[in-house]
């Protein structure tokens, strides 16, 4: 059986790598645009809230998107994936590190990041759907939630940003209003995906979630 998943592994990780080096650079990338190590502070106060708002967003779909791989295609022995299904599967993933980099270019546009999020939130919805459906073993029920989560989410974000730009920026503070949302949101994304899905995140524990 360990040779079986030794087996099963290689590929699996090999792709894993390549999805690293990408989240890697865009996390880089953000990073960049947060700091400016010629001003007296040595980072942007105006990009900080969206930065935050990127790095807990990207902690969760790297790591869910890891342990996805792993659940689906290493671990259980059991489960013989369908032919091509491990790279759909993975294409979709790179597809969306790819997004996590061009979003990273944004972090200092609220505006045009604040879109594009909505935008990684609606994809997400869309392959945790599909990996649902086509990918996941029966009985694993991250892919499903995620599905939810990412398109209230995406949701909640749409409805806000219309009416923060139906607000008359002269009489009240829509840039901060903007930060805020976009925040708050986020984070509270992050913390529905990981008390919602912790067993799956973690797993090992004495309580197995249910499907």
């Amino acid at each position: 059986m360990n040779q079986v998943i030794e087996e099963r592994s290689r590929p699996v990780h090999h792709l894993q790598a390549l999805y690293t080096v990408v989240v890697g650079i865009a996390l880089t990338v953000a990073l960049t645009e947060l700091i400016d190590a010629k001003a007296e502070v040595p980072f942007r106060l105006s990009v900080l809230p969206y930065f935050l708002a990127y790095v807990v967003t990207l902690v969760p779909f790297y790591h869910g998107a890891l342990r996805h791989l792993d659940a689906t295609y290493v671990h259980d022995v059991a489960s013989h994936p369908r032919s091509g299904a491990l790279m759909a599967d993975w294409s979709l993933l790179f597809c969306e590190s790819c997004l996590l980099l061009a979003i990273a270019l944004l972090v200092a546009r609220p505006i045009p990041f604040s879109y594009a999020l909505v935008g990684l939130f609606l994809f997400d919805t869309v392959w945790a759907f599909a990996a649902h459906l086509a990918f996941s073993p029966p009985g694993q029920p991250a892919e499903r939630r995620w599905a939810t989560i990412n398109l209230v989410t995406s949701g909640l974000l749409i409805l806000t940003m219309v009416y923060l730009h139906s607000l008359d920026v002269s009489a009240k503070p829509v840039d901060i209003y903007m930060w805020i949302v976009v925040l708050t949101v986020c984070v509270i994304r992050t913390i529905v995906d990981y008390a919602w899905c912790w067993s799956f995140y973690y797993p090992g524990g004495t309580n197995e979630e249910a499907a």
